[in-house]
Formats: C-alpha cells, structure tokens, sequence
C-alpha cells in the first residue's frame, strides 16, 4: 500500500495541504497581531497626547477647581476607553494614577522608560512598566513639555493584554478546527476521487495479467472522457489488436502446417512408390515432376518466411534507381498471359505515357506489381475484367498511383483493415488460393511504405476489388 498510487497521492496532498494551512496561518497571524498592536498603540498615543494637553494646562492654572477637573476628566477618560492612565513626575514619582486600575504607588516608573521618553518623545512596550501594574499591560508614554520644552512630566497610557492574548487563543482555536474540519473533508474527497482514478488502473492490470495467460477477450470500461479514459480506449484497442493478431498467428500455423503437411505427404508417397515399384516405371518421371513441383513449393514458403524475418528484423536493404514503370508493368502482363487465357480475362490497361520514369528500387516494385497482379487473376471471375493503370497526381500532388483491379469474389467488408496484416488470408477454405501463406499483402505493404508511398484497397464482395498504391516521385530508400 505504501508504494500504490493512492498513498503517493495522499502523502502528497497532505504535505500541500498542511503547508499551505501553515503558510495561511503564520500570515494571519501575523498581520493580525501587528493590526491589533498598531491599533492600540494608535488609540492610547491619541489619549496620551490629549492628557499631556491637559496636564500643561493644569501647570499653569493650578488651582483647587483645575485640580478637580483634571482628575474627573482623566478618570472619566479612562473608563470610556477602557485603559489605565498614570502621570508621572520627572523622577519617576506618581502624579495621578486612574482608578479603574490597581497600581503599586509605592513603586515609581522606572528611569528607563522616563529616558526613553526624553530622547525619542515616545515609548510604546508590552510590560508591567517596573512593577506599577500586577501583570504586564500595553503601555505607551509620552513627554508632558512646558512653553520652554522642559520637561514637567511623563503621561502613561496602559491597556490590558489578557484580552489580546484571549483573542489569540481564540484564534488559533477556531483555525485549527477549521483546519481539521478542511483536511478531513479534503481527504474524503481525495480517497474516493482516487479510487475512482485508481479503479480503471487496477482493471487494466487485471486484464493485463489476462493477456498473459492467452486470454485476450477481457476489456476495461471506458467512464468519461478524461486522460484515464483515453488510456482504457487505447487499452481496448490494444486488446483488440492483440486478439486480432493471435486469430491471424493460429491461422498462420494452420495454414504453414498444411502448406507443410500436404506436399511433404505427396513427395513422400510417390518416393515411396518409386523405390516399391508401386508406380510403373514408366510413370516415374511424371511423378517426379510433381515432386519436384511441390518441393519448388515448399522452398518457395521457406523462402517467404525468412524474407518475413528479414523484413521484421529491418535486413532488407533496397536500392533506388531510375526505371520506366510503365515498361515493368507491359513486361509483368506478358508474363501472365496464359493464366488470363485459362480464365479468359479481358485486359484493360490504361498508361498515363508511353514511357513513365520513377526513382525505386526496380525489382522490389516489379514484385508488388507482380503480387496484386497474381491475386488479381487468381480470385477473377472467369470471362471477368483485369483493369491496369498507372496515373500521375496533379500539379500539386508529387506521386505517381498503379491500380490493379477486378471483377471477382472481392474482399469482405469485415475483413478489409486486416487484409495488410501477417498471416491474413481471406479465402478461409483455401478453396481458390491453396498455395498462399497470408504473408504477400504484408510483405507489399512493407515494401511500398519503404518507398514512402502508400497503398490501399478498396472491395465490394462479389463485385470487384481494387488495390492502389502510390509512390514519389523522388522516391528514396528509408
């Protein structure tokens, strides 16, 4: 489990998940904290400054009635804002003290904070300001300065920090249940979204270990239209592929052994004839015809299948040259004279020139055109059609197309995206083609796509068939 996409994917997004929550918090916490601190430090130095006014008014006009309304004026403005306020003396003695905050008069304000006033006009700390206050407290302080800039003493305003500490607490309280909350809901989805991610995978794999055992009918379902989904479609047309090719592989063995069985069993049986004296003298050199024939047979199918191997290993080597095509495909007719006689076939042959010239290895096309050629006539109808033609494109369009055509049993709709594949034979009975092994069409197409040219087919059953293939006319060896 530890090493399975699902755990990955989970270890991955926790480790997102918590540092962005982390991140969130840090700048969070800490644009608040510098907020809520600027804040206060902003209202208090704003009482500060309103009691020193007060406090240089009071030293010059100290009277019994001016003394009355300092003391009710700053108590009342301690209550409103919810602060402490204390006046110092230049040496640190009280001067007032607000009543809403117990504060140790015995003790005076520390020296430091009265020198930092002097040298900065300002004082501003988070501290018990040297014992004045039972627990730390925000303090700001100011400068209290007569008309000639002496100083007459020391303002210090103070607001309790347990209430900003409270708000922090409550902070980081609602963040991390809220975090848990997220990363528990986050980790449902997560845990489903992946199964859901994971399932068409693991199927795959099933099937995989399928097609291990020969068993290619398994498939995997297709669900949306998502990477994964393209990857199950491939998967199945992989598999079809797969099975496809396992049909042709065993019809291939069916056919080799047959092509293989029948004619070692004939040369066999008249050998053995022969040296019994079975067969009348007489009638030897007839039967050693046969045998030689059939022994051309199986040499020319052990010539086919290495030619396969040298194709599939890239051995095969071509060697371009220019050569008037249009004379090949003459020569090629010619040498199909008498079968077109025995089926007695009508001829249509149609050139674009009289002489037609093209870059190609000669012998390699000769063998294609002599290939459709022979197929052509072998699955005709008698009194059919042979149609021949060599064309070029237009203006636009740089190769020159060959067609072989006839009228005859033609190919099955089905059958037509397999017809170039190894091993494919469409005559399943072997009833018009017993000598072929399912390896020419495979074998043309290999050799017109070394040319960089391509080659189709087009078929209507029992009507006709149609084979085209095209070549550059600059063509050169891949």
């Amino acid at each position: 489990m530890s090493n399975s996409i699902t755990a990955r994917f989970f270890l991955v997004s926790l480790i997102i998940v918590v540092f962005s929550f982390s991140t969130l918090a840090g700048i969070m916490f800490f644009l608040t904290e510098r907020y809520s601190f600027e804040e206060k430090v902003s209202m208090m130095s704003s009482n500060a400054g309103k009691i020193s006014e007060l406090t240089v008014t009071l030293s010059e006009n100290n009277t019994y009635a001016m003394q009355i309304t300092y003391r009710s004026t700053l108590n009342l403005l301690a209550d409103i804002s919810d602060t402490s306020i204390l006046v110092a003396l230049p040496d640190g003695q009280l001067f007032f003290a607000s009543e809403n905050q117990a504060v140790n008069t015995e003790t005076t304000v520390p020296e430091a904070a009265i020198a930092r006033i002097l040298s900065t006009g300002e004082f501003s700390s988070v501290s018990n300001l040297g014992g004045l206050y039972p627990n730390n407290r925000f303090v700001v302080g100011e400068p209290v300065l007569d008309r000639e800039g002496y100083l007459i003493a020391s303002v210090f305003v103070s607001s309790s920090a347990s209430g900003y500490s409270e708000m922090l607490s409550n902070m980081v309280r609602i963040f991390i249940l809220s975090s848990l909350s997220v990363l528990f809901l986050t980790f449902i989805v997560i845990y489903f979204s992946t199964r859901q991610m994971v399932k068409p995978l693991k199927e795959m794999s099933r099937a995989a270990k399928s097609f291990a055992k020969g068993n290619f009918n398994t498939r995997v379902a297709v669900r949306g239209s998502d990477e994964i989904a393209e990857l199950a479609v491939a998967f199945n047309n992989m598999a079809t592929s797969l099975a496809s090719l396992e049909e042709l592989r065993t019809g291939f063995i069916a056919n080799v052994s047959h092509d293989l069985r029948t004619p070692m069993t004939t040369i066999s049986g008249f050998i053995d004839g022969i040296l019994d004296g079975t067969i009348p003298r007489e009638d030897e050199s007839h039967y050693l015809t046969v045998v030689s024939n059939e022994i051309k047979r199986l040499s020319k199918l052990v010539h086919t299948l290495l030619e396969l191997s040298k194709i599939e290993s890239g051995q095969i080597e071509y060697h371009p040259v220019r050569f008037d095509i249009c004379e090949s495909m003459r020569k090629l007719l010619l040498s199909f004279e008498q079968s077109i006689n025995n089926k007695r076939l009508q001829v249509e042959l149609s050139l674009c020139e009289e002489r037609f010239e093209v870059v190609a290895d000669e012998d390699a096309i000769a063998r294609v055109m002599y290939n459709l050629i022979d197929n052509a006539i072998k699955f005709s109808y008698p009194d059919g059609v042979l149609t021949l033609s060599i064309t070029r494109g237009d203006k636009n369009d740089r190769n020159v197309y060959v067609s072989v055509k006839n009228t005859g049993v033609g190919i099955p709709e089905s059958d037509l995206p397999y017809v170039f594949e190894r091993f494919y034979k469409s005559d399943k009975s072997r009833g018009l083609d017993k000598t072929g092994s399912g390896l020419g069409l495979y074998i043309v197409k290999s050799i017109i796509d070394r040319h960089g040219g391509r080659i189709t087919v087009k078929s209507v059953q029992n009507e006709f068939c149609e084979f085209v293939f095209s070549l550059p006319l600059e063509t050169e060896e891949k």
